[in-house]
């Protein structure tokens, strides 16, 4: 299998589902062996698994890292309280997005608050809703200095279909520059 990767600047992202349903994920940033663009199944294999998870992705001077949990309600975290398990078809159980925000000399942006962030779902499965922040006390956490950002998504009416949504994170820097992010949220 081969996937091609852009190299145009802005790093364009790609998931390559390898033996034993484990997830690598690709971006224009190096993560082809031969650094020509391309992942090949054999590369593929031996990528450091993630679970459904973005790599970093450079925006203009900042980096911005997001992963995707759709498991953490199965540890029925606080921001769980009524839900039912993990995130999955036919359920509302948030989704936890993990983001680092470092600026192009690699240090933590770690002045961002709440406000900072802004989620737009166009992208959803057949049927589904928007994702969107989830409105508990402890749905937005922070690392203070560390440039780690948690942010828990649910769907905006309803409950999750299976299929894949693509939430954008857009985020506000102090100085007013706006920077995006986008996430894979896959839901069996």
């Amino acid at each position: 299998m081969r996937v091609r990767v852009g190299r145009a600047g802005i790093a364009l992202l790609a998931t390559v589902v390898v033996g034993g349903g484990a997830t690598a994920v690709a971006a224009s940033r190096g993560g082809d062996g031969n650094h020509d663009g391309m992942i090949r199944g054999a590369e593929a294999a031996h990528q450091s698994p993630r679970a459904r998870a973005a790599d970093s992705t450079t925006f203009a001077n900042l980096n911005v890292t997001a992963h995707v949990d759709r498991l953490y309600c199965a540890s029925a975290g606080v921001q769980c309280a009524g839900s039912s398990g993990a995130a999955a078809n036919g359920n509302a159980s948030p989704v936890r997005v993990v983001l680092q925000v470092l600026n192009n000399s690699g240090a933590p942006v770690g002045t961002l608050t709440t406000s900072s962030f802004q989620v737009q779902t166009d992208f959803v499965p057949a049927g589904g809703s928007s994702a969107v922040r989830s409105a508990c006390a402890q749905c937005f956490q922070s690392v203070p200095g560390n440039g780690e950002y948690v942010l828990f998504l649910v769907p905006s009416s309803g409950t999750w279909k299976t299929g894949h949504y693509y939430p954008q994170i857009s985020l506000t820097l102090p100085s007013g520059a706006a920077k995006r992010a986008l996430a894979d949220i896959e839901i069996p």
